[in-house]
């Protein structure tokens, strides 16, 4: 496998605007669970809004169109193809496609409910990943 291929300045600023609308969600979430009745289930949904977003960044900074997909794990896959260890991480999140239909639509059942631990974990390992897409945008030469 080759070397990452590292950004260029005019992509990185387009996955900067997908890592700012990613960091609009995170902080929803976290709002969501301070209220004095969490709203679990809208927490979670922006929790998975914010992966996918972080991962089409990812995408983006590796000269692929972002697809018009919500799955967590298939974006992991793609992810991967480009940033191993990046990839695996989103890969580790995948059960948080889910959320995306579970706070959408009260009839969607089958999985249980998240907790409000399960989404402060998946809080604390998107913040480890945007840290990760972060240092992708280090390499870019000045635009």
């Amino acid at each position: 496998m080759s070397a990452p291929t590292l950004p260029d300045p005019r992509q990185w600023r387009e996955a900067e605007r997908w890592l700012a609308r990613a960091d609009q969600d995170v902080r929803a979430a976290e709002a969501l669970l301070a209220l004095a009745s969490p709203e679990v289930d809208s927490a979670a949904f922006h929790c998975q809004q914010a992966a996918e977003k972080m991962a089409k960044a990812a995408l983006i900074a590796a000269r692929e169109p972002p697809p018009r997909l919500h799955d967590i794990d298939e974006l992991g896959r793609r992810v991967q193809a480009h940033f191993p260890a990046l990839g695996a991480a989103f890969g580790a999140l995948g059960g948080i496609t889910r959320w995306y239909v579970s706070a959408r639509y009260p009839d969607a059942g089958g999985s249980p409910a998240p907790s409000v631990a399960d989404v402060r974990d998946v809080l604390s390992r998107l913040g480890d990943l945007r840290g990760q897409i972060a240092e992708l945008g280090r390499g870019a030469p000045e635009g």
